[in-house]
């Protein structure tokens, strides 16, 4: 399902639909990159956290995006600048 909706969105973005097109793009195209984080999101099984969830946000950031070097020391401050710009924007 999700490999439909990755070609779908690379031939919206005019791009080809292999992984060297699309990582050549992402830090380009914005879209894309939405698109595509969306997509992963959407791979996972569990439901998102809800806001104000810094542990469950921790947990879905490590499942999902599974970083190389991750930073659990910065997490809940860097967290609570995106809340706050969340509900900044609402």
């Amino acid at each position: 399902m999700t490999r439909t909706l990755a070609a779908d969105i690379c031939i919206k973005r005019g791009i080809r639909s292999d992984s060297t097109s699309v990582y050549s793009k992402l830090d380009r195209d914005d879209i894309l990159a939405a698109a595509f984080a969306r997509l992963l999101l959407w791979t996972d099984p569990r439901s998102l956290p809800e806001l104000g969830d810094a542990q469950a946000a921790w947990d879905l950031y490590l499942r999902t995006w599974r970083p190389g070097k991750p930073h659990r020391h910065t997490w809940n401050d860097l967290y609570q600048q995106v809340l706050k710009a969340v509900a900044d924007y609402e």
